[in-house]
């Protein structure tokens, strides 16, 4: 599970996520996989940032899925 700024929580970890815009995002990763973070709306390009498993940081972006 991931959750996204302090409320909102992710359970399905292979599906893209997306902010309605890019902005300061907080994540708390409570899953065993990396967590990625997009400059796109759609989790496409390259990632931006990484969320390691067990972190918790803040990261400028706009969508978000687990890597594979």
């Amino acid at each position: 599970m991931v959750i996204v700024d302090g409320t909102l929580e992710l359970s399905n970890l292979d599906s893209c996520w997306a902010s309605g815009f890019a902005r300061d995002i907080r994540f708390e990763n409570r899953s065993t996989r990396n967590f990625l973070v997009y400059g796109t709306s759609d989790c496409s390009g390259e990632p931006t940032a990484t969320v390691a498993p067990g972190a918790t940081t803040t990261y400028f972006g706009w969508s978000a899925m687990a890597a594979k």
